[in-house]
């Protein structure tokens, strides 16, 4: 057989394949997507309707809320008064508001004032469960628990069933205007979910509903299965009725959490009907035009595009899983699949150099940078530690221990007068009282340079480990981290700068990070702070801190802002605050933004500056999440 011949047989089999294949999606995907839209569709008609519902009894409810906090409902129920139910308690309240029942009982469950109220014919009606003297202690519209810290969001509210119809109701605690107890009672209101009220309903979802009492014998027997799918699923339940509509159920619970009500709705089966018109149309439309098309490319493509591209491509594919950029593609057709393959290898070769580079180029930069850090950090850790040695020093030079050395040898002269030895016994115990001072003192100030030396010995280990293991993740008070960097500052900047950090860094709470690493960074923006505080020159410096928890695009993140009162910045220069090897004029230290804002945004953050002008100070941002991952 000829190569036309196989070529041709093959897109014989192709053009049968491709209508078989474009059948079965039709039929298998396209069409039950259109079942499948139009049973979601359903879904959220019935899931409007029940959200419809609950918006009426919200509404109720905030409407005897209005009612219930008030001063003069809170007065009348100890006092009734004409005024009150001239004014409030008329006919008019309750057509006005279509509130078919009203009732004010008392905290000894008294009826002080009740009535119900048949809207269609404004007839006052009896209405079992809701006696007209006194109520029985299990109610179910009686509040039992108040909580004081919570007084105005205690309610019931929901559907009760009643023997004229389901009844939407909401009973609330009587309070004073503020919201404030103590509770003298309960104000129930309710509305009748009657035919025009569910018919309301119906023209605001724009759904075919009908609300069935879940009692009533009517149900089907499919219904009630229905039901019990409904009832334990907790959300909308479909039902087929023939090609041309759908039924859709959901389960309404009484404000006893017994399922009282049965919503149905009845839903045309538009969307499967245009859907079917619309599968039958794409089928034909696929099965001639895909023919066609197929006939007239398949060969061309395949001999002078696909083949070359597969290639082009397959080539591509393992350099990507081998990390080979030795391999070459030897594809020579002249066209610009040909010229795409001859510049892919260049582009190859030229990435495999550029590696090679970038590689050499980033470890020694790596190792600069880190060292420059951990150098800096050191240095602003062994400042005040070397302060404190010094004073140590000056201490012990203030100690008299010659005149001890040479009042003790005095003392050992047998021949010394009863005078003398007395004198040099009390310089002796003043002597010795002096030194057990100094070495009281001495003990607090080695004990605080132990701990800045622990530091340096941990910024080191840090510094060595950084290469071959992860940090660990600690959980530290927000607060206490930066009331340590804060400690670190060189002895020449804690006499002339004051910091003050807000109550809200402690209120921030805890944070979950690289301990270490994040107080060398929150350390070099004190420093920063600082520096630019003490290069303003004013009479008083002062770096403040704040915080606050932020969610930046779902991260749960905190903002800490390191504000000074120093010589500010210019854009110009706020823009070139984080390079590498950026310093302000007059600067005596090495402030290491550029290292900060990198190891936070390898934390997974970030950092940026505010100044208003010169002379107006500067405030660092820094945005660090609250716990970071492992």
């Amino acid at each position: 057989m000829s190569l036309r011949s196989k070529v041709l047989a093959i897109v014989m089999v192709v053009v049968v394949l491709y209508g078989g294949m474009s059948l079965a999606i039709q039929r298998l995907i396209v069409y039950p997507s259109f079942v499948a839209l139009e049973k979601a569709e359903a879904e959220k008609d019935m899931m409007r309707c029940v959200e419809a519902l609950d918006r009426e009894v919200h509404h109720l409810d905030a409407f005897v809320h209005d009612w219930a906090a008030w001063d003069a409902t809170y007065e009348f129920i100890v006092e009734p008064n004409e005024e009150y139910q001239q004014g409030n308690l008329i006919q008019s309240a309750f057509v006005d508001n279509s509130i078919n029942l009203i009732f004010l009982v008392n905290s000894d469950r008294k009826v002080v004032w009740g009535q119900t109220l048949d809207l269609d014919t404004e007839q006052h009606i009896d209405l079992g469960g809701f006696p007209p003297d006194h109520w029985p202690e299990n109610h179910p519209l009686l509040l039992r628990d108040f909580a004081e810290d919570s007084l105005a969001d205690t309610n019931i509210a929901g559907i009760l069933l009643t023997e004229r119809a389901p009844m939407l109701v909401s009973s609330r605690p009587i309070l004073t205007s503020e919201n404030t107890g103590p509770v003298r009672g309960h104000l129930v209101m309710g509305r009748f979910l009657d035919e025009p009220r569910i018919a309301a309903l119906a023209e605001q979802t724009r759904v075919d509903l009908e609300v069935l009492r879940i009692a009533d014998t009517s149900l089907t027997p499919a219904e009630h299965e229905v039901l019990g799918r409904a009832s334990s699923a907790g959300f909308p339940q479909l039902r087929e009725a023939g090609d041309d509509t759908l039924f859709v159920y959901a389960a309404q619970a009484d404000i006893l959490g017994v399922p009282a009500l049965l919503l149905r709705a009845q839903i045309p089966k538009e969307i499967t009907a245009r859907g079917r018109a619309a599968v039958w149309f794409a089928m034909i439309s696929v099965s001639v035009i895909g023919l066609a098309i197929l006939l007239t490319l398949v060969w061309l493509l395949q001999r002078i595009v696909v083949g070359p591209i597969i290639r082009l491509t397959d080539h591509a594919i393992r350099i990507g899983q081998n990390d080979d950029l030795t391999t070459k593609l030897p594809l020579h057709t002249g066209d610009e699949i040909g010229t795409l393959a001859t510049e892919f290898n260049r582009m190859v070769d030229r990435l495999a150099d550029a590696r090679q580079r970038l590689s050499e180029q980033s470890y020694r930069s790596g190792l600069a940078e880190m060292a420059s850090g951990t150098l800096h950090h050191v240095r602003n850790a062994l400042t005040p530690m070397l302060g404190d040695l010094e004073k140590l020093r000056l201490e012990f030079k203030k100690t008299p221990l010659d005149q001890i050395e040479r009042a003790k040898q005095e003392l050992a002269d047998e021949t010394l007068s009863p005078e003398r030895r007395g004198d040099l016994s009390r310089f002796l115990d003043l002597a010795g009282n002096q030194l057990v001072s100094v070495a009281r003192r001495t003990q607090q100030d080695l004990a605080d340079a132990t701990g800045r030396a622990r530091d340096v010995e941990k910024i080191l280990a840090e510094q060595e480990s950084v290469s071959r293991a992860e940090r660990p993740l600690e959980t530290v008070q927000l607060d206490r981290l930066v009331e340590q960097a804060a400690a670190s500052f060189p002895a020449d900047l804690r006499e002339v700068i004051e910091v003050k950090a807000s109550a809200s860094v402690a209120e921030t709470g805890s944070i979950r990070t690289h301990r270490v690493v994040f107080a060398q960074v929150v350390a070099g923006l004190l420093t920063n702070a600082a520096e630019s505080a003490l290069r303003s020159e004013k009479p008083h410096g002062c770096v403040g801190i704040e915080a606050a928890p932020e969610t930046i695009d779902g991260v749960d993140m905190v903002h800490l802002q390191v504000r000074d009162n120093g010589d500010g910045a210019t854009r110009e220069q706020l823009n070139r605050i984080f390079e590498r090897d950026h310093a302000p004029e007059k600067s005596t230290r090495t402030l290491g933004l550029h290292w900060c804002a990198n190891t936070v945004n390898a934390m997974g953050g970030r950092i940026f500056a505010e100044s208003d002008g010169l002379g107006k100070g500067t405030c660092l941002h820094l945005l660090i999440p609250r716990t970071l991952s492992g």
